[in-house]
């Protein structure tokens, strides 16, 4: 395995890390996750959690553009007219500017939330203080940086995309890529750095299909921007 895929791996004690490298430690070897009791989410009959901690959510979003166009009405001279028009322009050209700049997606929404993984759904809490569900059937791209503590799920058109970041990053992209790809979560070469060394010797090497994540974010603010 190259140095480059290893080298996120923190060189200081690391409780998430030393977690997120034994639970990946035990898959590897088929050993069943451990579930850990939720309170709150009611979990289907046959779901089972596997994580629950906090870390920082944020959403992909952009305004629509719009904005509510001034018109002021007064009757007066001709200076006070001129005058009155001018200040109309100019609180409807900062009306405009904002509208514009509103609509560049950006990260928003940020907050310190509850995040709940189970086998199924990533559970988390919205901007409004409920839990929002998250299925994994219906991820359509996901972007793990180990390295930054950051993750970014997408969901096609269903919703906007969410990122969470914190120091339980490690722990939460192994279990969403467990539920995200099933036992071929170990295929995946930005997760490489969590599994034991021995294991990656034994098996042919597995090309890095990834973007960049950052490039990621930038292609889908400039993809938004550019329907608005």
């Amino acid at each position: 395995m190259s140095s480059r895929q290893r080298d996120p791996q923190p060189q200081v004690s690391d409780p998430w890390w030393t977690y997120a490298q034994g639970a990946a430690a035990a898959l590897a070897q088929g050993i069943e996750p451990p579930e850990v009791a939720v309170y709150g989410p009611i979990l289907q009959d046959d779901e089972y959690a596997y994580l629950c901690t906090n870390a920082w959510t944020s959403r992909l979003l952009a305004g629509d553009g719009t904005y509510r166009h001034t018109t002021l009405m007064a009757l007066g001279s001709a200076k006070f007219m001129v005058g009155m028009l001018a200040a109309q322009g100019i609180i409807n050209h900062r009306r405009r500017k904002a509208a514009r700049r509103e609509a560049v997606p950006s990260w928003q929404l940020h907050r310190d939330s509850t995040v709940i993984l189970t086998d199924r759904r990533l559970i988390c809490t919205g901007s409004d203080g409920n839990l929002i569900d998250f299925w994994f059937g219906r991820v359509t791209e996901f972007y793990p940086d180990l390295r930054a503590r950051s993750i970014v799920v997408a969901f096609g058109d269903e919703c906007a995309p969410l990122r969470i970041d914190g120091p339980a990053v490690p722990a939460i992209a192994l279990w969403a890529a467990v539920g995200i790809y099933g036992h071929r979560w170990i295929n995946d070469a930005r997760l490489h750095a969590l599994v034991p060394a021995d294991y990656h010797a034994a098996r042919p090497p597995v090309a890095d299909p990834r973007p960049d994540p950052q490039q990621w974010i930038q292609a889908k603010i400039q993809q938004r921007a550019a329907l608005n």
